[in-house]
């Protein structure tokens, strides 16, 4: 027997991976332009495959925190595309780490942690950006 796709199934999730795609090109242009010695918290990376999954990320974190303030960079491989999801511009690693504390249970899933903007635009010149 074969698998049926499910027509509406499959449009759906090219439309999400079409919106992640967008919104990593709108990112990670506002990432390449903070200066590299800022620090962000990395909530969470999942597969890029796994679109539907990171869009209920992003709606729940946007739920609890200024989604203004949310963004999305792909890092990963050609074969093994992945997507980080970030939190946040701190001048101070202190405050990042504050910030980080300060997060929602549900949030911490992933376990956050906190990155400099310049290893962060390290990983998307080697990985996926």
């Amino acid at each position: 027997p074969t698998a049926r796709i499910n027509p509406s199934s499959f449009a759906r999730a090219r439309t999400e991976a079409a919106r992640l795609q967008a919104r990593m090109d709108a990112d990670g242009a506002r990432l390449g332009s903070m200066p590299t010695n800022r620090y962000s918290i990395q909530l969470m990376t999942a597969d890029t495959r796994e679109s539907s999954a990171i869009e209920n990320y992003l709606r729940a974190a946007s739920r609890d925190l200024n989604s203004d303030r949310i963004m999305l960079y792909p890092t990963g491989t050609r074969d093994s595309p992945r997507v980080s999801v970030l939190y946040g511009s701190f001048v101070e690693r202190t405050d990042a780490t504050e910030e980080m504390l300060r997060l929602p249970v549900k949030l911490t899933k992933f376990r956050p942690y906190v990155r400099s903007l310049g290893a962060i635009r390290e990983d998307m010149r080697s990985g996926g950006g």
